[in-house]
């Protein structure tokens, strides 16, 4: 029967996908890798400390196996190299790409910190960061520049702070008409971010020009809340979405609507393209619930995975 077949699958597949389980005593909101250290991961913790493992013996004994399975994934405890405790829960977290160890970290009462690391695996965490004046939901470090991070809050804003001025933004601009969720900061192209809010809708800046109603472009496909946007690490003019609608959105910016092609391939498609539907729309994945994040893969061009309430999804458009 179906029931049969679902509980035979649920449970082979932990043998068909190798893991290891590191115990926590709290929720976790958001996990972070380091990139030059993948080993070194940050969590937000719903009792508001953020914590900082060292899971490389983890990594290495996943990498060491040679068949499926082949070790029972018992769960694990990995004392932290240091904790932190914000005044309450948070979601922003980031690690520099231009400095390997500095992290940056956002909570719910707009307080934000810097970790400078040190000396013998510690880190010393600044005092509060003050410019936003509601929660502080995302954090993106500059891809070039070492001292410099943007920021997204419900106040509406995203901000940018430069660490050596702790008492305001650099640069701050109401980027929506209601709570701003998520950032990204476009790797390739240092002066261009994305932004996605709660209405559904997607911005796209240019922090040349950064100033109210200066974004770039705008799409409002979501028919919710956005959850997760991200810059594609390999095409500049890509980025993806995921949203409260149930929906993973792929985009690629330097397409245009063509209505001559459009005109001559009319005859060959079995459905005619809705006007109101983005030429800048590349391909919709669907069939999760309650997608939270999404990413790119970073060696395979065009894999996405997306992390759901009903579990993972790992796929690649067919269009890319």
């Amino acid at each position: 029967s179906n029931t049969t077949l679902l509980l035979l699958l649920l449970l082979l597949l932990p043998l068909l996908s190798p893991h290891r389980l590191v115990g926590q005593s709290c929720a976790i909101n958001r996990v972070r890798c380091c990139p030059q250290q993948p080993g070194v991961v940050a969590l937000w913790c719903d009792n508001g400390s953020v914590r900082l493992l060292d899971v490389n013996q983890q990594l290495q004994q996943l990498a060491a196996e040679t068949e499926a399975g082949s070790k029972a994934s018992n769960k694990v405890q990995v004392n932290p190299l240091q904790v932190h405790s914000h005044s309450t829960e948070g979601f922003a977290v980031d690690w520099s790409r231009a400095k390997a160890g500095r992290l940056a970290t956002g909570d719910c009462k707009k307080h934000i910190h810097v970790w400078e690391p040190q000396e013998a695996g510690r880190w010393q965490v600044s005092p509060v960061y003050n410019g936003h004046s509601g929660s502080v939901e995302d954090i993106q470090w500059s891809p070039t520049e070492d001292t410099v991070f943007a920021s997204c809050s419900t106040d509406k804003t995203i901000a940018v702070f430069d660490i050596r001025e702790r008492n305001k933004a650099m640069l701050q601009v109401p980027a929506a008409d209601c709570d701003v969720n998520v950032i990204s900061w476009n790797r390739l192209v240092s002066y261009m971010l994305a932004s996605g809010a709660d209405d559904g809708g997607m911005r796209v800046w240019d922090l040349r020009n950064f100033k109210e109603g200066g974004f770039i472009s705008q799409f409002n496909f979501h028919r919710s809340h956005v959850t997760s946007v991200e810059w594609s690490p390999y095409e500049c003019s890509m980025l993806a979405t995921t949203g409260g609608d149930n929906q993973a959105l792929v985009w690629d910016l330097a397409l245009e609507r063509d209505p001559e092609e459009e005109a001559a391939l009319a005859p060959e498609g079995n459905a005619q393209l809705q006007e109101e539907l983005p030429s800048q729309l590349l391909f919709v994945h669907a069939g999760q619930t309650d997608i939270k994040e999404l990413h790119w893969h970073e060696q395979i061009p065009g894999l996405l995975c997306t992390t759901a309430g009903d579990g993972f999804n790992v796929f690649r458009p067919s269009n890319l």
